[in-house]
């Protein structure tokens, strides 16, 4: 793919039952300057079960599309499943409203909830900037609950983290969820986390939330900034 594009690669809107199984992508730069912005996603989707396998995204500039946008849907109480492993994501500039992936529930009543499990698995995130919110997950959600009535809506587990840049929340970002629904960090590595403000690695407006570490290194780094 060449030229400059809006939009993303795959949209998925108002389905049932759908699967979607990606391996082996790569989203370079082709450009001669890093320095152009891109508007263009890989997916946007309101109802997916996705398997993201081997990706491989470097050198990029991203403005106001992050590049997996999920939306709870308007039509269900349930999105699915987004299941990203064995990538790599680096020298990645975000603007404000990007991030590797973003979470969002346009259409919830206050009432609703929408169900949703996240899992982000053995992947190397490096290099990646952002001059606002963390440029790598953002949960502009609170309504979440896991699968099943679980309270667990997303595990990050056995990622390393590298040279990654923020005003707040480097790694993640978001609203206090209710619910009980909890996010989990395992068994990740952390190198080189920078902030200008506030949450080095965790991010949380609203009030507090259940965040649980089990052995992410470094461990009191985490421990320290969840709640700055």
């Amino acid at each position: 793919m060449s030229g400059l594009f809006a939009g993303h690669l795959v949209v998925l809107k108002n389905n049932e039952n759908m699967n979607l199984n990606v391996t082996k992508l790569t989203y370079h730069n082709q450009s001669n300057s890093y320095e152009v912005a891109l508007e263009y996603g890989l997916l946007r989707a309101d109802r997916v079960n996705a398997s993201l396998v081997h990706l491989d995204v470097e050198g990029l500039t991203i403005q106001e599309s992050s590049l997996i946008s999920i939306a709870c849907p308007e039509t269900s109480s349930v999105f699915g499943s987004i299941k990203i492993s064995n990538s790599t994501f680096s020298l990645l500039n975000m603007s404000a409203d990007s991030s590797i992936l973003s979470i969002s529930e346009p259409s919830l009543s206050e009432q609703e909830t929408c169900a949703i499990s996240i899992s982000i698995i053995q992947n190397n995130f490096s290099n990646i900037s952002s001059l606002d919110l963390g440029p790598l997950f953002q949960m502009s959600a609170s309504k979440l609950i896991g699968m099943g009535n679980q309270p667990n809506v997303m595990t990050v587990n056995r990622n390393n983290f590298q040279n990654i840049t923020s005003n707040k929340g480097a790694i993640y970002s978001g609203m206090h969820l209710t619910n009980n629904a909890t996010v989990s960090f395992e068994l990740n590595n952390f190198s080189n986390i920078h902030v200008r403000e506030q949450g080095r690695i965790f991010y949380i407006e609203g009030g507090g939330m259940n965040v649980s570490d089990s052995d992410s290194y470094p461990r009191t780094e985490i421990i320290r900034n969840i709640w700055s």
